[in-house]
Parts: structure tokens; sequence; C-alpha cells
């Protein structure tokens, strides 16, 4: 009736569980994941890396999202205030990394005494072939564990 033709696309995503951080003082620890979803083969975890590599250039759609656990105390005078979640890029054709996206969130702005609170992150973009991708936290004492939906995510597009 609408004369449409079907195409047949190679989709090629995963989808990574948070799975823990390393604790670093005073730096941003990166994210451990453990696999749960991996569809086609633009795109692979490396899980000694704690990264994603692109294994074919094109145009991806990258997802993160984390939960953290406030309290009351959080928000004291000695405390860093501002809480960043990072998406950062490896190129492969350089050494420095660089933060493609990034949510910067202050720990003030949660109201309750005790809380949860679900920090995001998602972009796409055109990325080349042996690109890694790995995230960033810059509290990993504040992270929630075991909620399902917590995760890192990348699809091709």
């Amino acid at each position: 009736m609408f004369d449409c033709e079907i195409e047949e696309r190679n989709i090629s995503n995963i989808r990574l569980k948070f799975k823990g951080a390393s604790l670093k003082s005073g730096q941003n620890s990166n994210i451990f994941w453990k696999s749960d979803l991996r569809v086609g083969s633009d795109v692979q975890y490396l899980d000694e890396e704690r990264a994603i590599s692109i294994k074919k250039s094109g145009h991806y759609f990258i997802n993160v999202q984390l939960t953290i656990r406030m309290n009351v105390g959080s928000c004291s005078e000695n405390v860093d205030k501002l809480v960043k979640l990072q998406v950062i890029r490896v190129p492969v054709k350089q050494r420095s990394e660089l933060i493609i996206v990034e949510n910067v969130h202050s720990v003030c702005q949660i109201p309750d005494e005790q809380s949860e609170q679900s920090i995001n992150v998602g972009a796409a973009f055109q990325l080349k072939e042996n690109d890694k991708f790995y995230v960033a936290f810059s509290h990993p004492n504040l992270l929630s564990t075991g909620h399902e939906r917590d995760h890192f995510s990348i699809h091709a597009i």
C-alpha cells in the first residue's frame, strides 16, 4: 500500500551492566562493567582495559547511566560538591585522552536526608576504527551498586 522496501542492516550494539569501580584518592576512577548484550561485530568490550573498542568506523550513539547515593552530610564544607560522570575517548592516532561527554552534578541538589539519584549522559558521534572509550567517575564511594538500570551502551546508527 505504501510501496516500501525492507532494508536489512547489521546493527551493532553493546550493553554493559555496572560491576564496580576502582577507588583512587583524588582522581576520577574507571568503572568496571560486565557484559549484558552483544550484537554484531562492529564494537567490542575489552575487559582488561574496561573500554569499548570500535571495530568499524561509523556513527554511534553512546549512553551511560549510574546511580549515586547521598546523605545529608554530603554537602559539608570539606567535601567536593561536584560529581563528574565522563565518557573518555582514546583516539587511535593520538595518545592523549579526550572527554567527549560529561555530566557535572552538585551533590547539594539532592533534597532528602538519604536518597539515590541517576546520573546519565548520551550523545551521537562519528567514530573511527580502533578508537576506544571508557567511563570515569569522580566519586566512586558514592556509587550505589546492584541496580539493573546502571549501564554503558553503544549503538551503531
